[in-house]
């Protein structure tokens, strides 16, 4: 299915900077290194999830996905998987897999989205 749990306690900690990593295709040269970087689309968003909010339609579309819970809880359906996240728990997925987002918490969640789309 092509996702990735990753709970809070399973956090790389660093300080000042992010550890130095990056993904690539093995085999590529320096310039088609530059332009696989310049087709890569990436995107952020912070968003606040009303209490008891879930979306009706699933998602579906290229790319890739990263979601980390800062506040309250949500449960993410990937197909026909279900995952509860707490707050501090992080997931990653495929963007082709149907999903939805819905808040568990009576409250409001806040969450991190990364976004890579080509």
């Amino acid at each position: 299915w092509g996702y990735t749990v990753i709970k809070k306690d399973e956090i790389v900690k660093s300080k000042n900077e992010r550890p130095n990593t990056r993904y690539s295709q093995p085999g590529l040269n320096e310039k088609s290194r530059e332009k696989e970087q310049e087709l890569l689309s990436v995107k952020a968003y912070i968003i606040t999830l009303e209490g008891n909010y879930t979306k009706k339609d699933f998602s579906i579309h290229n790319g890739e996905e990263f979601i980390h819970v800062k506040k309250g809880a949500i449960k993410i359906v990937l197909g026909s998987n279900e995952v509860v996240l707490q707050q501090g728990d992080s997931i990653y997925f495929l963007s082709l897999i149907p999903h939805k987002i819905e808040n568990i918490a009576s409250h409001e969640s806040i969450i991190h989205v990364i976004l890579y789309q080509e």
